[in-house]
């Protein structure tokens, strides 16, 4: 397998050396005895599951994106601080690369619930942790190291801060570049902003329920998340100063990292093998046992005490588990300015270049350099080795056997105190389940006895509804016969009214005309009598005077039957008009009785 390097020259031969070495004690697996001082690798898929690992679950979750770097809460500025020793400004970042090319592509072990965003988090057997949530610009990523609630390092999008017992002591650039201490002050606000929210979430990893995963959300973000490892690698491949730190630290990184490597590889081929990506699930199992197999090899020369070569960085875009990338320890300590304010005492001992148990993986001492017996300076993470004066290679393979031991048994009680917490969450979420179950079979049958009482009550309703609407039909039939009698009533009343106008004007009429008869024969009869007197006159001619007189006294009675004549006829004619005039009933086409001449 081809392995590649930061470190030029004399080294990749030397490694080189190692692999064919190691190649062949894989090969023989009845010779690795005493002689060797190595021993066989064991099954891949025969390793544990992270401790703090919860299964992903099958549930549809939305991702909620976490406050931009602009929209975070105000908080204090952080506390700037200042390197004893600049060349070791690249040992936050290499510490961060570290831990991601340990935890690889497996997913994450759980979620905690923060202000509605779902951070996830990578927890290591040692309780180091790494934190990532979604924002609108990308990934921002948290680092810790075992028991430390400040971060040491935190990476978004643009920059990445290193902090050292809460204070900022370095920023780099997109490219992996440290900036200039003037552009590590003027970014001192925003370092501090990110600061308290890593604490918070800190807490809240502490306090809220682990939850798991959704795994639709961890196949949508993983190749982004190994998109922002792979661009870290390049910048740790392109950057001199980061490839002589990492040079210096390799070692006593893979010694570290390697056991928590091996576990979460052989975790990302289980989760490919769930997933049916056989190919994925094989390249994954290789990465495992290879690991595994290096880490015997290392063991091996430390207990022979030779001195094992560190190993190469991944390239961008390679599979976990086909060459390591730069993986460094920031050390704690001596490294920063005095001062520290309020900050002091947290996490103590236990920053970058703090080593945590490494389970059967025998561990370096705090600061001790793998396979070498060497130890960092007092002067900082990264410090040039010194040998030490005192214990021989065995005595430090005994020590380093029994920091193996009690890191097994602290491991092993932790298993076993998270199976018993898992156990004592299981039968709660349980319990929980079944009064929940109980509640919600109450309520439905509650709901049914509600929904009958509401269906009886609209039936009521119905019935009353409808006997309402029939009582309403027949008094509107009612009031129709007693308008329609009401009406024949008044059609009658109106009927025997015109019929008593008719009469009237009848009998006004016949009255009228007797009168006007009667007048008639008084005018003929002045009429007979003065021609009777005319006559007479003519007659008499003997008598002018009285001849003349009797004539006109003849005028005068047929002036006034002429007068009497002209009253009587209007009289006929207004009788005529007054029957002409009278209202006639609805549906009475008759005409008006004229006077008869």
């Amino acid at each position: 397998m081809n392995r590649k390097s930061l470190m030029n020259g004399p080294s990749g031969v030397m490694l080189a050396a190692a692999v064919a070495a190691l190649g062949l004690a894989a090969c023989n697996k009845s010779g690795g005895g005493a002689g060797s001082g190595t021993a066989p690798a064991a099954d891949a898929s025969q390793a544990p599951s992270p401790l703090a690992a919860v299964a992903l679950s099958t549930n549809s979750e939305p991702m909620t994106a976490a406050p931009g770097a602009d929209q975070l809460p105000p908080a204090p500025r952080a506390r700037v601080a200042r390197l004893a020793q600049p060349s070791q400004g690249y040992a936050f970042a290499d510490e961060g690369y570290a831990m991601n090319q340990a935890f690889g592509d497996a997913p994450p072990d759980y979620s905690v619930d923060y202000n509605g965003v779902r951070p996830w988090v990578w927890r290591s057997d040692d309780t180091a942790m790494r934190v990532v949530e979604p924002t609108p610009d990308g990934d921002r990523y948290y680092y810790y190291e075992p028991g430390s609630d400040y971060p040491y390092l935190v990476r978004d999008h643009g920059y990445s801060y290193g902090y050292q017992g809460g204070q900022l002591v370095v920023i780099y650039d997109s490219h992996g570049r440290a900036l200039p201490p003037q552009d590590v002050d003027q970014r001192a606000d925003m370092a501090g902003r990110y600061l308290a929210r890593a604490r918070e979430i800190y807490d809240a990893a502490g306090r809220q329920q682990h939850q798991a995963v959704a795994g639709a959300n961890w196949r949508a973000r993983q190749a982004a998340i190994a998109a922002d490892r792979d661009q870290w690698t390049q910048a740790a491949n392109e950057d001199p100063d980061w490839r002589d730190y990492h040079a210096q630290h390799d070692q006593q990184d893979q010694q570290r990292w390697d056991q928590e490597r091996y576990r979460r590889e052989a975790e990302a081929a289980r989760v490919a093998q769930a997933e049916n990506d056989a190919t994925a699930a094989q390249r994954y199992w290789q990465a495992a046992q290879q690991t595994q197999a290096y880490q015997h090899h290392d063991r091996g020369a430390a207990q022979s005490g030779g001195q094992s070569q560190g190993r190469g960085p991944d390239q961008p875009g390679q599979a976990q588990g086909q060459g390591q990338g730069p993986q460094a320890q920031p050390g704690v300590g001596p490294g920063v300015n005095p001062g520290r304010g309020p900050d002091q005492g947290r996490g103590a001992g236990q920053g970058p270049g703090y080593v945590g148990p490494q389970g059967p993986g025998a561990p370096n001492q705090p600061g001790q350099h793998a396979g070498q017996g060497g130890t960092r300076s007092p002067g900082g993470p990264g410090a040039p080795l010194v040998q030490p004066q005192g214990p021989s290679a065995a005595a430090i393979a005994a020590q380093q056997r029994a920091a193996a031991d009690a890191a097994r048994a602290q491991a092993a009680q932790q298993a076993q105190a998270g199976a018993q917490a898992q156990a004592r969450a299981n039968a709660d979420r349980q319990a929980k389940g079944q009064a929940a179950a109980q509640a919600q079979a109450d309520a439905a049958r509650q709901a049914q006895a509600r929904a009958h009482d509401q269906q009886a009550a609209a039936q009521a309703q119905a019935a009353a509804a409808h006997q309402a609407d029939a009582q309403a039909h027949d008094q509107a039939l009612a009031q129709q016969k007693a308008q329609s009698a009401a009406q024949h009533t008044q059609d009658a009343a109106r009927q025997a009214q015109l019929k008593g106008r008719q009469d009237q004007a009848a009998q006004q009429q016949a009255q009228a005309a007797g009168r006007a008869s009667a007048d008639r024969q008084a005018a003929q009869q002045h009429a007979a009598a003065a021609q009777m007197e005319a006559a007479r006159a003519a007659a008499g001619k003997a008598q002018p005077a009285q001849a003349g007189q009797a004539a006109d006294e003849a005028r005068q009675h047929a002036i006034a039957a002429q007068a009497q004549a002209a009253r009587a006829t209007a009289a006929k004619a207004q009788a005529g008009q007054a029957a002409a005039t009278k209202p006639r009933p609805e549906g009475d086409h008759s005409k008006p009785v004229s006077p008869q001449p």
